[in-house]
C-alpha cells in the first residue's frame, strides 16, 4: 500500500510491461528468421520456452493469489483491479 491507502502497483505493472515488450521482441525475431537459421531457431525456441512459462507462471499466481487477495482490501469499483483485468487482457 502506498502513503495514500491505495495499492503500490509498480511493480506488477513493470512485470506486464515487460511481458509485453519480450512478445513484440519474440515476434519481430521470429519474423527475421530463415530456413537455415538452424543456431537462431533453437535459441528463440529456448527463449520462447522460458518467456511462456513465466506468462503462465506469471498469470495463475496473480489469478489464484494476488487478485483474490487485492479484491479482498480493496472496493471492487476502484481502479486498480480493472485496470490489473485489462493489462492481462492486453
Amino acid at each position: 500500500m502506498t502513503g495514500e491507502g491505495k495499492p503500490d502497483l509498480l511493480f506488477v505493472t513493470l512485470i506486464h510491461q515487460a511481458l509485453r515488450v519480450d512478445a513484440d521482441r519474440l515476434l519481430a525475431a521470429a519474423s527475421a528468421l530463415n530456413p537455415g537459421d538452424l543456431q537462431r531457431i533453437a535459441s528463440l525456441r529456448l527463449f520462447f520456452d522460458e518467456y511462456h512459462g513465466q506468462l503462465c507462471l506469471h498469470h495463475a499466481h496473480e489469478d489464484d493469489l494476488f487478485f483474490p487477495a487485492l479484491q479482498a482490501v480493496v472496493d471492487e469499483s476502484r481502479e486498480p483491479i480493472a485496470e490489473l483485468e485489462a493489462q492481462h487482457e492486453a
